[in-house]
């Protein structure tokens, strides 16, 4: 079982980004194990890449760290990077 939980807040064209994880282990030695994870982090979006006006083409870009909240979990302090094309 697992969910996601995600809240957004606009600076104009730059994103605060917040998200949480909840994975419960099912089976293997993890049996019954709950982790759960707060992913902070920041969108910058879109750079446009076309200095044609009605071009859509951008890019999307964000950087995170994912930070345990569980006494048990598999890894801690992830660094999070991001990059996406709009067209």
């Amino acid at each position: 079982m697992s969910g996601i939980f995600q809240a957004r807040f606009n600076l104009t064209s730059v994103y605060l980004s917040s998200m949480s994880l909840f994975t419960e282990r099912s089976g293997g030695p993890n049996d019954g194990r709950v982790q759960n994870f707060v992913s902070p982090g920041l969108v910058v979006s879109p750079l446009k890449l076309s200095r044609h006006p009605k071009s859509r083409l951008g890019l999307i870009t964000g950087i995170g760290e994912q930070i345990a909240t569980t006494r048990f979990h598999l890894y801690d302090h992830a660094l999070m990077l991001d990059a996406r094309f709009a067209f």
